[in-house]
């Protein structure tokens, strides 16, 4: 018995519709294994680099660099949680005197009102203790469910490495076994466009993933260097910040921009006003380096988004998937645009080809015409310039 076509496109209808049901309805504990198909992607190319130079296995190199990028990540946890720890710990400490200090900066005595409107910062201050006071309890009564809450993430980045693992492990198997989905008499013009996606998604990835290691350090060290205060939470916040294109920048340099603004101390007997505009220049220098020295070695313009599509992208993918939907965003939306090109194409082929077809007959008539003219008495008289009748 053979299926007709109207039947396998009802029957593919239907498993696409259950599936996507399906998905929809265990989305709560598809994020670990969505990740872990994101980090097995990035990392298959090192894989591969590596089995094709060494001739060994490939499962045993994916091994290999799993445990060994687990053991790096487990590493430079440990060496960096005691400085995290103590900056988080002097933070906490000298919150009070942070605090007590921006409002004598903002509310002294010169600085009673703000656009014309009068401020009491008596009242700001009370209201802040009461917020405090509110998140405390509420943090206090919510033990319980925190404890529940940890629980459940430490299971799920448990499943998360466990997924990579065995993903990593497959990945070769992985590629074929998609391209045998399509039939082989599509092929021919379906490898091509996943291969232009292919290349996309991994440069832009890949590169994205190095971009935030490579902020995340540089800026650790230049903060740390101007003796800004939490320069290492600072580091990693800005190095996160650069998922989100075009807003996360600027987000970054104003945190740091206020943290420089009101802690105590400053360094090399500058003012906080001056450490405040150093960093900024700091932060536009690296801003600069990053656009016109990193992302086209790392990158490339291989996305060519216009800013205004980014930006839309990030709000439509934040609201629909929340931080994963903000890392995939801007991907997304380049993947949509190739296939979105490949879709013109197709739908325009007929016209473009009569289109074609028409110039072509045009094109030789002029042609013929020309001819003609050459071969005339009368078009070689005129051409020559003499009388015509």
């Amino acid at each position: 018995m053979k299926f007709s076509s109207t039947t396998k496109v009802v029957i593919l209808s239907l498993i696409a519709i259950v599936a996507l049901f399906f998905l929809y309805r265990v989305r709560g504990v598809l994020w670990p294994f969505l990740w872990a198909i994101i980090v097995a992607y990035v990392l298959y190319p090192s894989v591969d680099w590596v089995a094709s130079r060494t001739r060994w296995p490939r499962r045993l190199v994916a091994a290999i660099i799993f445990f060994l990028g687990l053991g790096l990540l487990g590493f430079a946890l440990a060496e960096l949680r005691l400085l995290f720890t103590h900056q988080l710990r002097d933070f906490i400490i000298t919150l009070p005197k942070t605090l007590a200090y921006a409002q004598g900066y903002l509310f002294g005595p010169q600085r009673t009102h703000i656009f014309g409107i009068p401020v009491d910062p008596k009242t700001i201050q009370e209201q802040a203790a009461l917020a405090l006071n509110d998140l405390r309890n509420y943090l206090s009564g919510q033990a319980v469910p925190i404890i529940t809450q940890a629980v459940e993430l430490v299971a799920q980045f448990v499943l998360f490495l466990i997924a990579t693992f065995y993903l990593l492990l497959e990945m070769d198997r992985i590629g074929p076994a998609l391209v045998k989905i399509f039939p082989r008499r599509y092929r021919p013009e379906v490898l091509p466009l996943l291969r232009e996606i292919n290349h996309v998604l991994g440069a832009y990835i890949r590169g994205q993933l190095l971009l935030i290691v490579i902020m995340a350090i540089v800026t650790w060290v230049a903060l740390t260097i101007l003796g800004v205060r939490y320069a290492l939470v600072l580091g990693v916040v800005t190095g996160v910040l650069e998922i989100f294109p075009l807003v996360g920048p600027v987000t970054a340099a104003s945190l740091a921009a206020l943290t420089a603004l009101f802690q105590p101390t400053t360094p090399f007997g500058w003012t906080n006003l001056t450490l405040v505009i150093v960093v900024l220049v700091v932060y536009t220098v690296l801003r600069y380096a990053e656009d016109y020295l990193v992302v086209p070695h790392v990158i490339g313009s291989i996305v060519a988004l216009h800013p205004l599509v980014v930006i839309f992208a990030l709000i439509c993918g934040g609201a629909l998937a929340g931080m994963l939907g903000l890392f995939l965003a801007v991907p997304t939306v380049a993947v949509l645009r190739i296939l979105g090109s490949y879709l013109y194409r197709k739908l325009m082929e007929g016209e473009g080809a009569e289109e074609g077809a028409n110039q072509q007959i045009a094109n030789q008539q002029i042609a013929n015409q020309q001819s003609t003219n050459r071969q005339s008495p009368i078009g070689n008289h005129q051409s020559s310039g003499g009388p015509s009748c």
